[in-house]
C-alpha cells in the first residue's frame, strides 16, 4: 500500500470485517458511504458501508471531494490533490494501476484550485487558469490530442497528469467521458465522448483536443452528466441566473419538456435566480437564490424528490420540466439514481438506496432523510455509487 496510512472507523456496515473499528463514534474531517468495491470510501477495506470514517489526521484540511464512478478524491488546502479507489486506467494520477485502499498523492500537481471527475478519468484546475488531466482517454477525454477511438486499451489512458494548452480557466467540469473548461471570458472548451452531440458543435464527432462551444456566452458555471459509451449532456449556469442545456435528453434530462436530444444549447424554460447547478447521468437539479431546490429528469427511485408527470425512455418515470421540491438549502448534488441537498449544516438524502447512497440501511425513497450522524457539513459529492462529504460525524 502506497501513501498516507489511514485508519478505518465504520459504522452500520453490511456483514464486513473492517480493521481498527472503532466502538464509539467520532469526529472526522472526510467521511464517505455507499458502495465499495474497489476501496473507494477510503477507510482501507472493501465493502458496502454506511458512512465510513476516513481518520482526520490522514486528511485533514480537505477542501473538496469528488466521487466518481469507483474512484474519489481530494483537493487539499495546499493545492494538492489525493486520491484512492479504482485505478485501472490510471484515474488516481499516481504512476501506477490497480487498487488503492487509502489515498494516495497525485503525481506532479501542485497550486491546484478545483477537481472534477468523469467515469475513469479526473481533471484539475490550476493556478494562473491552467488545466491538466488524467486516466482514460477512450474518445479523446484527455484533451491532448489523442484518443483510444472507443478502445479502453491502456496504450490510450495517462497514469499521471498531463498539462492541456488552455490558458484563462476559471473552472473545470467532468462527467462520463467529457471534460469541459470555463474560460475567464464566460466561454466554454469541451473535449470528449460527442455521441449525443453534449459538446455543441452541431457534430458528433468526439474531440480530441479542447473545443469551444458554439452558443454559449456568458456562462458561470457547468455541470456534465453522462456515462462512457452512453452519450451525455452539459448544463451552463449563465450570469443572469438562467440555465442553458444541450446533449442526451430521453429522460427529460435536458429540462426543455421534451425527450428530443440537442446538438446546440437550448434554454431550461421557467428557470431564474439559479445560483447552482448540478447533474448525473439522466437528471438534473438547480439551486435558487432564495434557496429553493429544483430538480428534472428521470425519476424511477424518487431521485427528484417530486412526483413523476409522464413516462419517458424505455418505460421510466421522469420529469422533463423544472419543477419545485419544496425543500430549501444552500448546495446540491445529483448522483447516479439519488441527491444530496445540504440543508442547514446537515445533508438530506432522497432516491434509490441499493447501495447505501443514502447515507443508511433503509429503502429506497421518495421523501427526503438526513444522513445519520453528520452535521456542519463544508463540501460533499453525490458520486456514481458512493458519497463523499466533508464535516463532523458523532
Amino acid at each position: 500500500m502506497r501513501g498516507k496510512a489511514v485508519l478505518g472507523a465504520v459504522f452500520a456496515t453490511l456483514a464486513c470485517a473492517v480493521p481498527g473499528a472503532l466502538a464509539a463514534p467520532v469526529q472526522a474531517t472526510l467521511v464517505g458511504w455507499g458502495f465499495n468495491r474497489h476501496g473507494e470510501l477510503g477507510g482501507g477495506f472493501r465493502g458496502r458501508a454506511h458512512l465510513p470514517l476516513i481518520d482526520p489526521q490522514s486528511l485533514a484540511g480537505a477542501v473538496q471531494v469528488v466521487s466518481s464512478w469507483e474512484s474519489s478524491y481530494a483537493l487539499m488546502g495546499d493545492g494538492t490533490v489525493w486520491a484512492w479507489g479504482a485505478d485501472w486506467m490510471g484515474q488516481l494520477g499516481n504512476g501506477e494501476r490497480g487498487t488503492e485502499l487509502a489515498p494516495v498523492q497525485v503525481q506532479g500537481l501542485t497550486g491546484v484550485k478545483q477537481i472534477a471527475a468523469g467515469d475513469a478519468h479526473a481533471i484539475a484546475l490550476l493556478s494562473g487558469g491552467r488545466v491538466a488531466t488524467w486516466g482514460g482517454n477512450m474518445w479523446g477525454t484527455l484533451g491532448n490530442g489523442t484518443s483510444g477511438n472507443g478502445s479502453a486499451a491502456l496504450r490510450y489512458t495517462s497514469d499521471v497528469p498531463v498539462y492541456l494548452n488552455i490558458q484563462g480557466a476559471v473552472a473545470v467540469a467532468a462527467g462520463g467521458s467529457d471534460d469541459a473548461a470555463l474560460l475567464a471570458d464566460g466561454t466554454v472548451l469541451a473535449w470528449g465522448e460527442n455521441s449525443s452531440g453534449q459538446l455543441g458543435d452541431g457534430t458528433k464527432a468526439d474531440k480530441d483536443v479542447p473545443t469551444p462551444v458554439p452558443g454559449l456566452v456568458n456562462v458561470r458555471a457547468l455541470a456534465i452528466g453522462g456515462s462512457s459509451s452512453h452519450g451525455g449532456h452539459i448544463l451552463a449556469l449563465l450570469s443572469d441566473g438562467t440555465v442553458r442545456a444541450l446533449g442526451s435528453n430521453g429522460h427529460g434530462e435536458l429540462g426543455d419538456g421534451t425527450t428530443t436530444e440537442r446538438h446546440s444549447p437550448v434554454r431550461v424554460p421557467g428557470l431564474s435566480g439559479v445560483v447552482a447547478i448540478s447533474t448525473s447521468i439522466d437528471h438534473s437539479m438547480a439551486l435558487l437564490a432564495n434557496g429553493g431546490v429544483v430538480a428534472w429528469g428521470a425519476d424511477s427511485f424518487g431521485q427528484l424528490g417530486v412526483r413523476p408527470t409522464q413516462i419517458c425512455s424505455r418505460g421510466s418515470l421522469c420529469v422533463p420540466l423544472p419543477t419545485r421540491t419544496g425543500l430549501t438549502g444552500t448546495a446540491i448534488s445529483a448522483g447516479r439514481l439519488y441527491s444530496l441537498v445540504l440543508s442547514g449544516g446537515q445533508l438530506l438524502a432522497f432516491g434509490c438506496n441499493r447501495m447505501l447512497t443514502l447515507g443508511d440501511a433503509g429503502p429506497s425513497t421518495t421523501k427526503p432523510a438526513l444522513v445519520p450522524g453528520l452535521s456542519r457539513v463544508s463540501a460533499f459529492d453525490a458520486g456514481e455509487f458512493h458519497a463523499l462529504a466533508i464535516g463532523s460525524f458523532s
